[in-house]
């Protein structure tokens, strides 16, 4: 658990590289009272210039981290 803040920022920097959207794992249906998020379902390509990361750990150390592409 301690990692996943590092795991996180790997993986959001490959999509934000690569021009992708991975869908979230085993989400295959929707609340009605979430449907105003847009989910992603499905593996979509986006064009990425921002992403935001954050982190909630125990004992209330929570981090945020804006990463903006170069261009």
């Amino acid at each position: 658990m301690s990692s996943c803040g590092v795991i996180e920022t790997i993986f959001s920097i490959y999509m934000l590289q690569e021009g992708i959207m991975v869908p979230t794992l085993n989400l295959e249906e929707v609340d009605p009272r979430c449907n105003m998020i847009r989910h992603v379902t499905a593996l979509q390509e986006a064009d990425i210039s921002t992403i935001s990361i954050q982190n909630f750990a125990f004992g209330g150390v929570n981090t945020s981290l804006f990463i903006k592409k170069w261009k």
